[in-house]
C-alpha cells in the first residue's frame, strides 16, 4: 500500500467554501489532519492545506472530487495513477439510537434521534439529529466532540463524547460521558447505535472453563414470548435447558434464570447493572453468581449463529451425497443433548445440519440424534460453536484424509446485509 495514510474519511473543514487559490471549491479534513483541497486545476490531498506538492492528486476541474475518474499518488517518487483509488460520498443513518439509565437523571435525551434538514457552521458539515423531546445530537467543533443537549448552537449539553473526535457519525464513538453532580461522568455508561441495528434471534453464551455456570453456557434463540412491562419491549431467549435470558428494567440488565419474571436475586448469570442495552450481546461485561456476583469467571455474551447456512462442494461428490448440498434453515426445536447447545439446521431434503459433542464436530446426516450414519463432517475436536466456523470438511466416503476424491465442502453463512456506513470515504489503495 501506498500513502495509506491520506486514505480515510474526509469531512468538510468549514461551511464557507475558499474564496483565492481553492477558486470556491470546498476543502475536507481526515482525522489524522490530511487536507483534501482544489488548486491549480488539481484535487489534492496534502499535509499541508493549499500546499502544491501532493501525495494523492486527481487532475480535474470538477466542483466535487467525488466526480473525478482517476487520481494517482506518490509511487517511488513519482505520481501513479491507481485505478483502485476511489472517492465516495455517503450519509449518516437516518436515525439513531442513545441508551444509557435513567439514573442519569437525562432521560430526555436518551431514545431514538432523527436526522434532520439543519445546519449550522458549528457542526463542521456533520448531521444534526433530534428526538421527541426537542433534544439535539449534534457535532460541536470547537470542542471537536459530539454532544446531546437543548440547542445545537453552544456547546452546553448533558451528554458528550470524548473530546478531540473526527467520527463523522455518532454511532462510531465508543465512549461517552454524561453529566453527573457537576462533572462529565462515566459511572452510567452511554452509547450510541444505529436504531436500525438489528439484535439477532439467538445469543451465545460462553465464559471460563471453570465457572460452575457451564451449564448455562450455549446457544439462546428468540421466544414468541410477548415481553412483560418489566422488559421494555425486549426479547426474550431461552435456551435448550429451559433457562432464559431477559432484560429487567428494575437493574436496567440482561439475566438468565429458569424464570423470566426473577429479578436479580433469582439470578445465575447477568450484565452490569444500570447499561440499559437493547441487546444482550451488545452488554459486558457479564457476572456469574458464585455466593455474590463476580466476574473472576468471565462470561461474554455473542451473536449467534446465523439462521440460514449454505453449504456447497467442488470437485467430486460422492453418489448419493448431492442433497446434502444447497441451503439449510436453523430450526426453533427442543435440541439433542448430543447438541451441547449447538443450534440446528434442515435443508429442504431432509438433512440436517448439526453439532456432534462426543467428537466435536459438525455433521451433515439424515438425523441428528444417533452417531452414524452421516454424509459429511468437520475436523474432529475443533469445537466451533457454529458450522461456517469448522475447518476440514469431508465426505464419510473417503476412506483416509489423503484420498483425492474427497470434495472440498465449504459452509458459509447467509447473513443479512448490513447498510452501508455513509461518510465521505477514500478509499484505501
Amino acid at each position: 500500500d501506498y500513502q495509506h495514510d491520506m486514505m480515510g474519511t474526509f469531512v468538510a473543514f468549514n461551511q464557507e467554501p475558499q474564496k483565492k487559490d481553492m477558486n470556491f471549491r470546498p476543502v475536507y479534513q481526515s482525522k489524522l489532519g490530511r487536507y483534501l483541497y482544489f488548486l491549480s486545476g488539481k484535487w489534492m490531498i496534502s499535509e499541508k492545506l493549499g500546499s502544491p506538492f501532493a501525495s494523492v492528486e486527481g487532475a480535474s476541474e470538477s466542483l466535487c472530487p467525488l466526480w473525478i475518474q482517476n487520481w494517482s499518488a506518490i509511487k517511488h517518487n513519482n505520481m501513479t495513477v491507481f485505478p483502485n483509488l476511489t472517492v465516495e460520498e455517503v450519509a449518516c443513518p437516518v436515525a439513531m439510537y442513545v441508551g444509557g439509565s435513567v439514573r442519569t437523571g437525562h432521560s430526555k435525551q436518551l431514545g431514538t434521534f432523527y436526522l434532520t434538514n439543519l445546519s449550522s457552521a458549528d457542526q463542521a458539515g456533520r448531521p444534526i439529529y433530534m428526538n421527541n423531546h426537542s433534544q439535539y445530537l449534534f457535532y460541536y467543533a470547537d470542542t471537536r466532540n459530539w454532544r446531546i443537549g437543548s440547542s445545537y448552537n453552544h456547546d452546553q449539553a448533558n451528554i458528550t463524547s470524548i473530546p478531540d473526535v473526527y467520527e463523522f457519525c455518532p454511532h462510531r464513538i465508543k465512549k461517552w460521558d454524561a453529566w453527573l453532580t457537576g462533572q462529565w461522568s462515566e459511572l452510567y455508561p452511554i452509547h450510541v447505535e444505529r436504531e436500525d441495528e438489528p439484535c439477532p434471534d439467538t445469543q451465545f453464551i460462553t465464559g471460563h472453563p471453570e465457572s460452575t455456570k457451564q451449564e448455562l453456557y450455549g446457544v439462546y434463540a428468540k421466544t414468541n414470548l410477548t415481553p412483560t412491562p418489566a422488559q421494555e419491549g425486549y426479547p426474550i431467549f431461552q435456551n435448550a435447558i429451559g433457562y432464559y435470558l431477559y432484560y429487567k428494567n428494575t437493574t436496567e440488565a440482561w439475566m438468565i434464570s429458569v424464570n423470566y419474571n426473577n429479578t436479580d436475586d433469582g439470578a445465575e448469570i447477568r450484565s452490569r447493572l444500570y447499561e440499559a442495552r437493547r441487546c444482550p450481546s451488545r452488554a459486558k461485561p457479564w457476572f456469574a453468581k458464585h455466593g455474590t456476583w463476580r466476574d473472576i469467571f468471565y462470561i461474554f455474551c455473542k451473536n449467534g449463529c446465523s439462521s440460514m447456512m449454505e453449504v456447497s462442494a467442488e470437485g467430486y461428490v460422492p453418489k448419493g451425497h448431492e442433497n446434502a448440498l444447497g441451503n439449510y434453515w436453523r430450526l426453533m426445536t427442543q435440541l439433542d443433548l448430543h447438541q451441547d447447545g449447538r443450534p440446528l439446521f434442515r435443508n429442504m431434503y431432509g438433512y440436517y445440519l448439526y453439532y456432534w459433542k462426543d467428537s466435536k464436530e459438525w455433521r451433515i446426516g439424515t438425523t441428528y440424534t444417533r452417531d452414524l450414519p452421516f454424509f459429511f463432517r468437520s475436523r474432529t475436536l475443533q469445537g466451533a460453536r457454529c458450522p461456517d466456523k469448522a475447518l476440514g470438511w469431508r465426505s464419510s466416503a473417503a476412506s483416509n484424509a489423503a484420498q483425492e476424491a474427497d470434495p472440498e465442502v465449504s459452509i458459509s453463512a447467509m447473513a443479512e446485509i448490513d447498510p452501508p456506513h455513509m461518510n465521505r470515504v477514500v478509499e484505501k489503495i
